[in-house]
């Protein structure tokens, strides 16, 4: 951003802006933005199956699963593991911490070098997109980013997500499993 001298106005803007924000504790920082990015790409999902179908659907899919890749890409030299030959304790490693500003409630109920199971009973992350009416296929999509990121690891890696809490099921069981 370029340098100039701010106007009085713009300093006063700016002083009310930095004190708004200044209010806010780091967790409700976190928590504001967390919120935030929940919303946008809800309402971005929501929109590409509005204009575009199922293309719009499988265009959001490639898109995070080409994040996912990437941010593994970065993981993997950043935590010094093997592409290719990593087991599901490298994936936990790498997508196995959960926001803490989000209240998510879930059982880890198998966690070793061929399954992870998390099974989930609350997600916030279902009221933010169900209040702007994302469409149903939204979990799948979500779920590209961690098949982005098994895929860098190993490509026996399979993730896996057979029950949804946005589509009424009591829970959601996210899988990732290392087939033999």
């Amino acid at each position: 951003m370029c340098e100039k001298e701010l106007t009085e106005k713009e300093k006063e803007l700016l002083e009310l802006a930095r004190s708004l924000i200044g209010e806010m504790t780091p967790e409700d920082r976190v928590k504001f933005l967390a919120k935030q990015w929940a919303l946008l790409f809800g309402g971005f999902v929501k929109m590409l199956k509005e204009k575009y179908g199922e293309e719009g659907i499988k265009l959001a899919c490639e898109v995070m699963r080409f994040l996912g890749r990437k941010y593994a890409e970065e993981k993997v030299k950043e935590l010094n593991i093997t592409p290719g030959k990593a087991d599901v304790l490298d994936f936990y490693k790498i997508e196995g911490g959960w926001d803490p500003s989000m209240e998510y409630k879930f059982k880890l109920l198998e966690l070793n070098k061929k399954k992870f199971h998390i099974y989930y009973t609350a997600c916030p992350l279902v009221d933010i997109w169900k209040s702007i009416g994302a469409p149903e296929e939204i979990c799948q999509i979500y779920a590209y980013f961690d098949v982005g990121v098994a895929e860098v690891l190993n490509p026996k890696m399979k993730v896996s997500n057979p029950t949804s809490l946005y589509k009424g099921d009591d829970h959601c069981d996210f899988i990732v499993e290392l087939e033999d």
